[in-house]
This record gives C-alpha cells, structure tokens and sequence, in this order.
C-alpha cells in the first residue's frame, strides 16, 4: 500500500511541476484581462452605463475562466 501511494505523490508532483507554467501563464492572462477590464469599465462609466455593464461582466468572466 505505501508502494502505491508513493508511486501516486510522486507521479502527481511531476505532473503538477510540468503543467505549472502553463497554469500560471492561463491565471497571468486571466488576471490580466481581468485588471483591464476593470480599467476600461472605470473609464467608459462616463461615456455608456451599457458599455460599463459588459466590461465589468466581463471582468468576472477572466477571472472565472483563470480560476477553472
């Protein structure tokens, strides 16, 4: 039994260790999006409530899209 569960933390940490950059590349871009967005929500609150609305929608979609 430990054999196995050895073998399974062990696969599971280089897994884990392969796939990080990727995974935190996915949650930079995500943050990112998620921070411009916002920005450009701020700004566009003078010109249209509409245009507002769908920047900050869309501010939580990039943040849920990195986090899942």
């Amino acid at each position: 039994m430990f054999t196995d569960l050895r073998i399974l933390l062990v696969d599971t940490g280089r897994v884990w260790w392969r796939l990080l950059p990727v995974v935190m590349a996915i949650y930079l871009l995500g943050w990112l999006g998620s921070e411009l967005t916002l920005r450009l929500a701020v700004i566009a609150g003078d010109l249209s409530p509409w245009l507002t609305l769908i920047l900050f929608a869309f501010h939580f979609v990039c943040i849920l899209s990195a986090t899942v």
